[in-house]
């Protein structure tokens, strides 16, 4: 087995399925609990990543945002 190991013979799901026999009941639900929330950690990343890119684009191109009929209500001239 250690020589399938070193030649990357031997895939992951059997790797995963020999060490799942040695786990017992309470560590298998714990291991599920703990993939769901890692891909639940990685949705959240991927959200507040894609909600930067208004205020990134915002910075980029000002002029486009200026022009917006919904935003002129809000007047920037007398922020400054």
């Amino acid at each position: 087995m250690v020589s399938d190991l070193e030649n990357n013979k031997i895939s992951s799901l059997r790797v995963l399925k020999k060490i799942s026999v040695h786990l017992n009941i309470k560590r298998k639900k714990n291991l599920i609990f703990l993939f769901i929330l890692s891909i639940f950690s990685s949705l959240a990343e991927s959200i507040s990543i894609v909600m930067l890119i208004p205020f990134i684009s915002f910075f980029i191109n000002p002029d486009l945002y200026l022009l917006n009929s919904f935003l002129k209500i809000i007047d920037l001239d007398n922020l400054k």
